[in-house]
């Protein structure tokens, strides 16, 4: 085989990957629930039912840049995370719940430097520790582009317990590895490993879908989990 012919299957293989993972982001893991959604919705009666009772217990995903995370309130009667947290919180703001890379949530590169592009290429092809970041919003952060959906309790709860599962504990307790309370922030060791295979977008898909909210095949882009969601709240 000549270095032409390797060169070109290695470079078909890449490309047969990429298209795989692309297609993979459009397809919706639930088209039940997509064509429910169309179905019904410009029924009144639906309509109803989804603003008074679905949309009490509101999740939601926000997209910054090529990552995304989770926004729900820090109370709506089904769970208040004020006695859980270390930052000073009230029931009328909103936490972000984001998983990503440790080292790189700790200490952010400058943009465009050569640490920039090392790190970045280290956390997409080698696994690597995780982080759990969390935010505190004052109010509801309607300047982010923000996707909301309505689940009943059950599913909600759901969440509730797959974000507690994603903090690593030592005797039960969260790691927390810092905080700015003025800022709102706080930093805690989180389970699993950040890779291309499993960034932040995979750990939020998987969270919409324990609360049964639909997400892509394969929810490795920002753009594509967002696309899934069908707005209700």
């Amino acid at each position: 085989m000549t270095l032409r012919k390797f060169l070109a299957l290695v470079a078909g293989g890449f490309l047969f990957v990429y298209l795989l993972f692309l297609a993979g982001s459009t397809i919706p893991r639930q088209w039940t629930q997509q064509w429910n959604y169309h179905s019904q919705e410009n029924s009144p009666v639906n309509s109803q039912i989804n603003s008074q009772s679905s949309c009490q217990y509101k999740v939601c995903a926000a997209r910054f840049g090529i990552h995304t995370n989770i926004i729900i309130p820090v109370s709506n009667g089904a769970y208040n995370w004020q006695n859980d947290l270390t930052l000073p919180l009230t029931q009328e703001q909103y936490l972000g719940f984001g998983w990503g890379e440790r080292d790189w949530y700790l200490n952010p590169p400058p943009d465009n430097s050569l640490d920039y592009y090392f790190k970045g290429s280290r956390s997409l092809l080698l696994p690597n520790a995780a982080a759990l970041r969390v935010q505190r919003h004052d109010r509801f952060p309607s300047h982010f582009e923000i996707r909301c959906g309505g689940v009943d309790r059950s599913h909600y709860l759901a969440l509730i317990e797959y974000i507690q599962r994603s903090f690593q504990r030592s005797a039960g307790r969260r790691i927390q590895i810092r905080a700015d309370p003025q800022a709102g922030t706080a930093f805690y060791e989180a389970t699993g490993r950040y890779s291309f295979l499993h960034n932040s977008n995979h750990w939020t898909a998987e969270g919409l879908r324990t609360a049964k909210i639909n997400t892509p095949l394969w929810a490795g882009f920002s753009q594509a989990v967002m696309r899934q969601i069908k707005p209700t709240c």
